[in-house]
């Protein structure tokens, strides 16, 4: 109540704001991250498949996530798990920083007998270069506010399967730059992780759609100007 005006990043936070925090619902909006289209873009090269033995052939998804609980990297293992023997060119990149859920998720995949399939790398200081050499983007987080991570992998023009919680289906167009899936419904993750393996031409389609949605709404210019818009209103008592 202090505030003049209170922002979420989404409008799934914005909502959740007025609801649990009891924030005035007129004295809150909207403003979304932006991605730096430059930095994330389709053209962007990468060594990243030849360093880990993988050709053009394979079909590469990937997340890039800290290994905490709520990210689900354990969903991932078992969609690579049911993906193992029906589409052996399915291959898996997982990539942050340990936040207590790494050692148990290195134990899954090799349990699983994936560990030829999924590699686990420590951090990701340049994602770009993970983007680079992925031909699918997945989340499969239980919560999200609004995901740098999906915008940037839409800027490198990646389709996204994503869970449809949070701001998520603010950024992922369903069936047209992506999908959204129920949080832990591994089998719609597997069910649409096969029809992006088979139909190269919809990863591409998808791709460059998600690309056009980061360069029409999810720029840092839009971002900058969505700021601007809100502080001149602010300023001019229209808020």
């Amino acid at each position: 109540n202090l505030a003049h005006f209170n922002l979420g990043k989404s409008n799934a936070v914005t909502r959740e704001m007025v609801r649990v925090a009891g924030c005035p619902a007129n004295k809150c909006g909207t403003l979304r991250n932006g991605v730096d289209l430059h930095r994330f873009r389709p053209d962007l090269p990468s060594s990243m498949r030849q360093q880990l033995g993988w050709t053009q052939d394979e079909v590469v998804f990937g997340q890039v996530a800290n290994f905490r609980t709520g990210k689900r990297h354990a969903d991932i293992v078992e969609m690579a798990a049911a993906l193992a023997q029906p589409h052996p060119q399915a291959r898996f990149i997982l990539a942050g920083a340990d936040y207590g859920a790494k050692a148990s998720i290195l134990r899954k995949i090799n349990a699983c007998g994936l560990g030829a399939k999924i590699r686990v790398l420590n951090g990701c200081p340049s994602p770009e270069e993970i983007f680079a050499a992925l031909d699918v983007y997945v989340c499969t987080s239980g919560a999200e506010g609004f995901s740098n991570v999906i915008l940037e992998a839409m800027a490198c023009a990646k389709p996204v399967i994503a869970t449809d919680v949070g701001g998520n289906p603010e950024a992922v167009r369903h069936e047209q730059s992506g999908f959204l899936v129920p949080v832990g419904d591994v089998p719609a993750f597997s069910q649409r992780a096969e029809t992006l393996i088979a139909n190269a031409r919809l990863r591409k389609t998808m791709g460059m759609n998600g690309r056009r949605l980061a360069e029409t709404e999810f720029s840092l210019a839009a971002m900058v100007k969505a700021h601007q818009d809100i502080y001149c209103d602010l300023f001019e008592g229209r808020m």
